[in-house]
């Protein structure tokens, strides 16, 4: 059974993708999903909850509070995600980045697309 996905702050949902192990990762222009700060992208567990472990922070620019991700691949536990931004967690990582899948965390991947645009 799914608890109730609230998205606040006039914030929108764009698309789900499986996370391989029952859960989805759900894109969309939000800054917060059932109470915790999220950038445009959260973690939704198979139990149908918002996965507190998973936090990705973008920065979009022009500092922007709404993110563009455009889209997701899972591969190996590494989450690629592609979409108009500049940062992921504090570091620079323009319109490409990939992260660990369980929490979050930046890899050492940095390969500069563009301007960070679509």
């Amino acid at each position: 059974t799914f608890s109730l996905i609230v998205i606040s702050n006039r914030g929108s949902f764009r698309s789900s993708d499986s996370d391989g192990s029952g859960g989805w990762f759900v894109t969309g222009s939000f800054t917060e999903i059932n109470g915790l700060s999220r950038t445009g992208i959260a973690r939704i567990s198979s139990a149908g909850t918002v996965d507190a472990t998973f936090n990705v922070a973008i920065e979009s620019p022009g500092h922007d509070p709404v993110v563009q991700i455009s889209s997701l691949l899972l591969n190996s536990g590494i989450l690629y995600i592609a979409g108009n931004f500049i940062e992921v967690n504090g570091q620079s990582r323009r319109g490409l980045a990939a992260v660990d899948a369980t929490t979050g965390a930046n890899t050492s991947m940095n390969v500069p697309v563009g301007r960070g645009r679509n």
